[in-house]
């Protein structure tokens, strides 16, 4: 559950659901990241050999489109495989909130973070 802007709701339902509408094959999780105040929402997704990387401003516009500010993710980041859980073999949502901004698009200053730059 998602508690940015001081609201609470479902990152699947909301934040998930709203990227896939996009392209039903993008594997997506979305977790919260937290700041100074409350929490951000960032947006993971796995891109798999051949697959096109979406415009990660094009992703947060769309969802800008489509949910309130609140719930619309303010980073992106694009991975090859998500982290997995041993027993169900889910994605393992600690394991992404351990790894916080990383190398993510920032939709508050439109650029990658300064860890991407250097990677």
């Amino acid at each position: 559950v998602g508690t940015a802007g001081l609201q609470n709701f479902s990152i699947f339902e909301v934040v998930e659901s709203c990227i896939q509408l996009i392209d039903k094959k993008l594997l997506i999780s979305g977790i919260e990241i937290e700041n100074d105040i409350d929490e951000d929402i960032k947006a993971y997704i796995q891109i798999v050999e051949g697959q096109e990387t979406p415009n990660p401003s094009d992703l947060i516009a769309w969802c800008k489109d489509r949910i309130a500010y609140f719930k619309t993710p303010r980073y992106v980041e694009f991975v090859s495989s998500f982290p997995r859980t041993m027993t169900k073999n889910e994605i393992a949502r600690h394991e992404l909130r351990e790894l916080g901004i990383g190398t993510a698009w920032d939709a508050t200053i439109g650029e990658w973070t300064s860890e991407h730059s250097n990677s």
